[in-house]
C-alpha cells in the first residue's frame, strides 16, 4: 500500500492538504492510506520507522522548528526509506535550488499561491506516485495486484505477503500480509502461477511465503509464520519445503 505523510506547521494548510488528499483518494478509489499528518517532524519520522510499504511525503520546506527544515526532514526520511516519493511545499519557489545542496531528489514542488492550483497539484502528485508505485518502476514490480468488485486496484509487495489461504466463504481467498488481510474472489491454482520462487503451495488450502516462515513442525505438518499464525503442510510437500528453505538460507 502507498502511505501518505504530511508535515506542515500551518494548521489551516495542514488541514487543507489532508482534506484534499483524502477526498481525492476516496473519489478515485485508490489503494492509498493517509498514514500521518502533523506539524511535528519527529512524529512523522516515528511513523515512518514503524511503517511498511512505500511513502509519499508532502513536506513544508520552511518548518517553524529550530532543529530542522523540510530538506533535513527529507534527508532523514530517505535514510529510512530510500525509494520514497517526496513533494516539497513552499511559498518561495526560489528555494527549490536547495534540493541540489541537500542532495534530495523531489518528485515535485507545490507552490502555495492559489488554493485551486494547490489542489490540482496535490491530485497530480498522488496519481504520479501511485502510477510509479504500481508498476512504473522496475523497483516496484515485485508486487501482487488484484482488483476489488468496485474496480479498486490493490497492490501488495511480495515481501509483505505471508500467505494466501482459502476462505470459509466459497470461491474466496484471503491474502494475509503484514498489518492487513484482504479477501477477494479467486483460486489458489491461478494465484500460484503468478507468484515468484519464494512462494510454495504447501497444502491444497494454502500458499506460503518462505520469507515469513519461522518454524516448521514436520511431525505435526504445521508451518508457523512471522505473525504467529500457522498453515498446514501436506506430507508430499515436506521435501520441497526443506529444499526451498535450505536454498533460501544459504
Amino acid at each position: 500500500m502507498l502511505n501518505i505523510y504530511i508535515c506542515e506547521d500551518n494548521p489551516r494548510e495542514l488541514a487543507m492538504i489532508k482534506e484534499k488528499a483524502e477526498n481525492f483518494i476516496a473519489f478515485e478509489e485508490l489503494d492509498i492510506q493517509l498514514a500521518a499528518a502533523s506539524p511535528d517532524p519527529d512524529e512523522i519520522l516515528k511513523k515512518v520507522r514503524d511503517s511498511t510499504g512505500c511513502g509519499l511525503y508532502f513536506l513544508d520546506i520552511d518548518l517553524k522548528n529550530e532543529n530542522t527544515n523540510g530538506f533535513l526532514l527529507a534527508q532523514n526520511i530517505r535514510k529510512i526509506e530510500p525509494r520514497c516519493f517526496i513533494v516539497f511545499i513552499t511559498s518561495h519557489i526560489e528555494l527549490s535550488y536547495l534540493t541540489y545542496q541537500y542532495k534530495v531528489e523531489a518528485l515535485d514542488f507545490i507552490i502555495k499561491d492559489r488554493p485551486e492550483a494547490v489542489k490540482n497539484k496535490i491530485h497530480e502528485c498522488i496519481l504520479n506516485a501511485y502510477e510509479k508505485y504500481t508498476g512504473g518502476w522496475d523497483t516496484y514490480k515485485n508486487v501482487y495486484q488484484l482488483a476489488t468488485p468496485g474496480k479498486r486496484k490493490i497492490t501488495v509487495y511480495y515481501n509483505d505477503i505471508l500467505s494466501f489461504e482459502t476462505s470459509p466463504i466459497n470461491h474466496k481467498i484471503q491474502l494475509k500480509a503484514l498489518h492487513r488481510v484482504i479477501e477477494f474472489s479467486g483460486n489458489l491454482s491461478d494465484i500460484e502461477k503468478e507468484l515468484n520462487e519464494n512462494f510454495l503451495r504447501c497444502h491444497r488450502s494454502a500458499i506460503v511465503n518462505i520469507r515469513h516462515i519461522t518454524d516448521v513442525d514436520y511431525t505435526r505438518c504445521v508451518i508457523t509464520l512471522s505473525d504467529g499464525t500457522t498453515c498446514p503442510l501436506s506430507t508430499r510437500k515436506k521435501g520441497v519445503l526443506k529444499k526451498m528453505l535450505k536454498n533460501f538460507n544459504s
